[in-house]
């Protein structure tokens, strides 16, 4: 798990956003050609035990399927502190 800050500015404006990455131990084969899914995400409507386990079940499931990269990210949300 990755944490951190960054401060973005727009001219007077400054916003300081916190983030959080978390990193799985799920290593894509090496493509002749990407492919990829957009809306890479485990529901919160999910029983916390599948949600805490489930991007690393549902990488495994995408890369055994064909998944060679991902093209979006999942659950990201802005708020302004």
């Amino acid at each position: 798990m990755y944490k951190g800050a960054a401060t973005l500015t727009a001219g007077e404006l400054n916003c300081r956003c916190r983030y959080r990455s978390e990193v799985i131990d799920v290593t894509l084969d090496d493509p002749d050609y990407n492919l990829g899914f957009l809306g890479f995400g485990v529901p919160d409507e999910y029983p916390p035990e599948r949600v805490k386990h489930g991007t690393l079940e549902l990488a495994t499931f995408l890369k055994r399927n064909g998944m060679n990269s991902v093209c979006d990210v999942p659950n990201v949300f802005v708020h302004r502190y």
